[in-house]
């Protein structure tokens, strides 16, 4: 069974030291919202409100509608999952995950066969009378989700579950999250510092920053239109060109780029997502694209993040010193051709783009169009 949840005007104060700001946030029946922020930032506060384990200092939270204020933890039908699965080591797996169901009353053998469902919902049902203390990190985080599962929660918490398996554990544990949204549809509040983690598994994203949401909006929406810098840094955001609107346009060493409508007048930082951006020939580039020097190159394994310097004026990357040109290493960019303002533009390649620090280089912007924040 699954609930909708509305966290309102949700704050949290220890002695003068306030954890949680005003917070109100809407998780949608069956939706998945990831809380995303640094260590610090109030996420986990937020998840044990919802759950009980802490009382606001102020706000409300709401299942259904129903303010859970004076309801008991055990009757919130939450679910909660932490970073380390804290299984019970005197019980094999399959009493783990029949222990809530147990506690409900019903019979050790019905119990059980309840819990077979959820073993086999994570792919461990041969596990099931294996002793907790033999398994796995990946393991232990199935089994811990199994048993949240088998509670029939209203809302199930994660907690960082994941962050503590390495790569390939991860992702199968992604996988098989999609796997139980498809047949379980629950109501899901992810806590995770890692921005990847959140938008591959959150259908939107709240990004939290010393107690106050920053944004909460769709994974398209954070990283393409941020609302703040904070937010662009956060979600991974590597260009952020300061200069100034005015009448629809951010003006800048890079020209004057068109934004979007509802942006005021006054300083401004472009934001440019580095996968908006494309690297054109020079002879095939139009009178939109920039041009500009390359300065440096850092390999991703399979993707490249070149750093291109553009200058100001018509684009163009003033003329290499006499005896140089352009694609000779030991031309510097902005170091040997420092001849005015300048912005770095960093563009995500996929591969190996075959450059050279200095060599001259065009850079697209997708739909010719950026998005400006407050400076």
């Amino acid at each position: 069974m699954s609930s909708a949840l509305e966290i309102r005007n949700v704050s949290r104060s220890f002695g003068a030291t306030n954890v949680l700001q005003d917070v109100s946030l809407s998780v949608p029946l069956s939706g998945c919202v990831g809380l995303l922020g640094t260590s610090g930032s109030g996420k986990s506060t937020i998840l044990r409100i919802i759950a009980g384990l802490e009382e606001p200092t102020a706000g409300q939270v709401l299942v259904d509608g129903q303010d859970m204020r004076a309801v008991p933890v055990e009757q919130r039908g939450m679910a909660l999952v932490f970073q380390k699965a804290l299984l019970f080591p005197h019980l094999n797996v399959i009493d783990n995950v029949a222990f809530p169901a147990r506690m409900a009353g019903q019979r050790r053998a019905e119990a059980r066969r309840h819990a077979m469902d959820y073993l086999e919902l994570v792919q461990l049902a041969d596990y099931a009378r294996r002793p907790v203390g033999k398994l796995s990190g990946g393991q232990e985080q199935r089994i811990s989700l199994a048993r949240a599962l088998a509670r029939n929660p209203r809302i199930l918490l994660l907690d960082e579950p994941f962050a503590s398996l390495d790569v390939q554990l991860r992702e199968d544990m992604y996988e098989l999250i999609r796997t139980i949204r498809a047949q379980l549809a629950p109501t899901i509040v992810l806590v995770t510092h890692d921005r990847q983690e959140a938008s591959i598994l959150a259908d939107s994203i709240a990004v939290l920053d010393d107690g106050r949401i920053l944004q909460h909006g769709t994974v398209h929406q954070l990283h393409y239109q941020p609302a703040t810098q904070a937010v662009n840094r956060l979600l991974g955001g590597l260009n952020a060109i300061p200069g100034e609107v005015s009448d629809g346009r951010h003006h800048s060493v890079l020209g004057h780029l068109p934004v979007q409508d509802d942006a005021p007048d006054g300083p401004a930082l472009l934001v440019v997502r580095q996968e908006a951006l494309t690297l054109i020939p020079p002879d095939e580039s139009g009178p939109s694209t920039l041009k500009g020097a390359v300065s440096a190159l850092t390999s991703l394994g399979a993707r490249t993040l070149v750093r291109v310097t553009v200058y100001s004026g018509d684009s163009n990357p003033p003329a290499p010193p006499a005896g140089r040109g352009p694609q000779d290493p030991a031309v510097g960019g902005a170091s040997t051709w420092d001849e005015g303002p300048a912005a770095t533009l960093t563009v995500d390649v996929a591969g190996n783009p075959h450059l050279l620090p200095g060599q001259v280089v065009g850079v697209g912007l997708q739909d010719n169009r950026g998005w400006a924040v407050p400076a």
